[in-house]
């Protein structure tokens, strides 16, 4: 029987394991020769690609030249890949932490999707966004996946002069964040 700190060290093993590969290479721990050798033998763009053939090149592209604050594109780049931290995959991973799969708020299975977007709490943060920023109705089944797959063209900004799309929809969506964790 472990005890409670060893239980918790052994769900944090667990996690960080699952979400880090142990073959994953750490960048800061190569030494220069081999890091050039690593990103000349692959395109960065094409390393971005990999687990991604949803979204169209053009997307990709603009998505990742944009100026956007590491935190933001942090969250957004974990959303795209489904790598957001749920309780539903917390539970699976730390059962003995994380007690259910539930969201805190309103007690429904807590999915990627419902942790940003449709937890009823989550959507009228969008919704009063929405009323803000853009001209559009919001449609919050159709926006969670406009943002994971980039498709944001269709998203009109009220003041597009000052502010980009991806500012706006990459702060609302770190916003959510935060306010959830």
């Amino acid at each position: 029987m472990l005890n409670p700190i060893d239980a918790r060290v052994e769900d944090s093993l667990a996690l960080s394991n699952d979400l880090f590969k142990p073959d994953d290479i750490r960048i800061e721990d190569l030494p220069r020769k081999n890091f050039r050798a690593m990103f000349t033998k692959y395109n960065y763009a094409e390393l971005c690609q990999l687990n991604n053939p949803i979204i169209n090149a053009t997307s990709w592209r603009s998505f990742i030249k944009t100026t956007m604050l590491a935190p933001i594109r942090n969250v957004w780049f974990r959303l795209i890949h489904q790598k957001i931290s749920t309780r539903a995959y917390m539970h699976q991973v730390m059962p003995r932490t994380i007690e259910d799969d539930l969201c805190m708020l309103c007690h429904q299975p807590e999915s990627v999707n419902h942790l940003l977007f449709l937890c009823p709490h989550k959507e009228i943060l969008w919704t009063q966004a929405f009323e803000q920023y853009f001209n559009n109705p919001i449609d919050i089944f159709r926006l969670s996946e406009d943002i994971i797959h980039l498709r944001l063209s269709n998203y009109i900004i009220k003041a597009p002069d000052q502010i980009t799309i991806y500012d706006v929809m990459g702060a609302i969506l770190f916003g959510v964040w935060c306010a959830h964790w």
